[in-house]
């Protein structure tokens, strides 16, 4: 072997899978409508307006749609850095995206008492496929 091989050997960048891709970017879009979503959400709170009079949670106190505006903002921003981490193939964006995914499907669960079966089946797809693409990550 030469010396110019081993340096290739070195300098490679491992590709994308294409799926792998796809989905990253849609976690990554995703993540970045919700994160602008829930700021402007948390902006029409902060104003004089009726908040909880817009809103179909009906009955809880002001203290709670802070919350719950708080928890997803850092649920968002947490898929804007799984999507980011999952492009740079790291491993941390993967455990990042199932716990944001569980927390975020939890918690809607639990406030709105219905199950959701898009979100559980679209979460779970996406999860298989980050699962199979696994090894192929730092």
């Amino acid at each position: 072997m030469t010396i110019n091989s081993e340096m290739d050997k070195i300098n490679v960048v491992p590709r994308i899978p294409l799926l792998l891709r796809i989905i990253s970017i849609i976690i990554l879009v995703e993540g970045v409508l919700g994160f602008l979503f829930f700021m402007a959400a948390g902006l029409f709170q902060l104003s004089d307006t009726n908040f909880v009079g817009f809103s179909g949670l009906n009955g809880l106190t002001p203290n709670f749609y802070s919350f719950y505006i708080i928890l997803h903002i850092a649920l968002f921003s947490g898929f804007i850095l799984s999507g980011i981490f999952m492009l740079k193939l790291k491993k941390k964006g993967y455990y990042l995206f199932i716990i944001n995914y569980l927390i975020l499907t939890g918690f809607g669960i639990y406030l709105n008492d219905v199950f959701v079966w898009t979100t559980i089946i679209v979460g779970l797809g996406f999860i298989a496929v980050l699962t199979y693409y696994f090894k192929k990550m730092f």
